[in-house]
C-alpha cells in the first residue's frame, strides 16, 4: 500500500511526540502488523517516502524549523516559506532547503499563483502560528493566513 507523503512526514512526529506505552496504552497488534507499521514509519536518512516536493509555511517557527530539517533529512525537495529570508538564510536547519520569501497574509498574492506556482509543490505543511495569541492576531494568522495557504495549494 502506497502512503501519501503527508502520512510519511506526520509519522515522524507521531513517533517522537507520543509513545502508546508512555501514554498508558498498549495496542494489541499482530506480528505482521507491527512489522508493517515499523517499515512504514521508520525514517531512512537521505531517502524520501515517495519523492514529493514539500513546502513548509511558517518555517521559521519552532515546529516549522523542525519540519523543514526532517523533510530535508528524509530527502524531500523542500521549500521553506517565510516572511523574511534575510533573517533566516544562515539558519543551519534550512541547509538544503529552497528559501521562499512570501507574505501569506496577502490573500491576493496567495491566490494569484505566486505562492505555489503550478507544479512547484505536491504537499504543503502549514506550521503557521500567531505570535501574540490575541484574538485579532489569531484570526489573521491561525485562521486567515492558513486559509490563504490552503486555497493557494488547491
Amino acid at each position: 500500500m502506497k502512503l501519501p507523503a503527508s502520512f510519511c512526514l506526520l509519522g515522524w512526529f507521531l513517533s517522537i511526540s507520543t509513545s502508546p506505552t508512555a501514554m498508558g496504552f498498549s495496542p494489541k497488534l499482530s506480528t505482521s502488523a507491527k512489522r508493517t507499521i515499523r517499515l512504514q514509519a521508520a525514517p531512512v536518512p537521505g531517502e524520501s517516502c515517495t519523492g514529493e516536493k514539500i513546502a513548509v509555511v511558517g518555517a521559521t517557527g519552532y515546529i516549522g524549523k523542525s519540519v523543514v530539517k526532517e523533510s530535508i533529512r528524509r530527502g524531500y525537495p523542500t521549500a521553506a516559506v517565510m516572511r523574511d529570508v534575510n533573517k533566516s538564510k544562515d539558519e543551519p536547519k534550512f541547509q538544503g532547503a529552497t528559501l521562499q520569501n512570501f507574505d501569506v497574509t496577502d490573500r491576493e498574492s496567495c491566490l494569484d499563483g505566486k505562492l505555489f506556482p503550478k507544479g512547484s509543490v505536491d504537499v504543503v505543511v502549514c506550521c503557521l502560528a500567531s505570535r501574540t495569541g490575541t484574538k485579532s492576531d489569531s484570526y489573521a494568522i491561525d485562521y486567515q493566513a492558513s486559509l490563504n495557504c490552503a486555497e493557494a495549494a488547491k
